[in-house]
Formats: C-alpha cells, sequence, structure tokens
C-alpha cells in the first residue's frame, strides 16, 4: 500500500502535471483509488471475468479521482 501512495504521489508530481491543474494525491485519495481498484478486480474475477474486462472503467474512475480538481 505505501509503495503505491509513493507511486501515485512521484507520477503526479510533475512540472506537467501542475500546468494541467493535476497535484499528488493524498494519502487518503491514494488509498482509496487502491481500494477500489481492488475490489474491482476482485468482484470481477470471482463472477467469472478476468480482470482486463474492467480496464475501461478502472481508467475512467482513476482519472476522476487524479484528474484536475
Amino acid at each position: 500500500m505505501e509503495g503505491f501512495i509513493a507511486l501515485t504521489q512521484r507520477l503526479t508530481d510533475t512540472p506537467e502535471m501542475r500546468a494541467a491543474g493535476i497535484s499528488p494525491p493524498s494519502r487518503q485519495l491514494s488509498i482509496m483509488l487502491l481500494g477500489g481498484l481492488r475490489e474491482l478486480i476482485a468482484t470481477t474475477v470471482e463472477d467469472g471475468g478476468r480482470a482486463g474486462d474492467v480496464t475501461e472503467v478502472a481508467v475512467r474512475a482513476s482519472i476522476a479521482l487524479l484528474g484536475p480538481a
């Protein structure tokens, strides 16, 4: 979990991201993102699907959480 938090903060802490209105997410927001993605993948696989089946919605949700405020 801590590695994921650090990764999301490093990836969003760049001059390009700041110019786009995106700042590093808080620890709490990073935890929400990881928990949501983990649960989405788990329920998809438990229901007989594949993790790749939820790529589009996972990307949309991630952008919504991490995108410009």
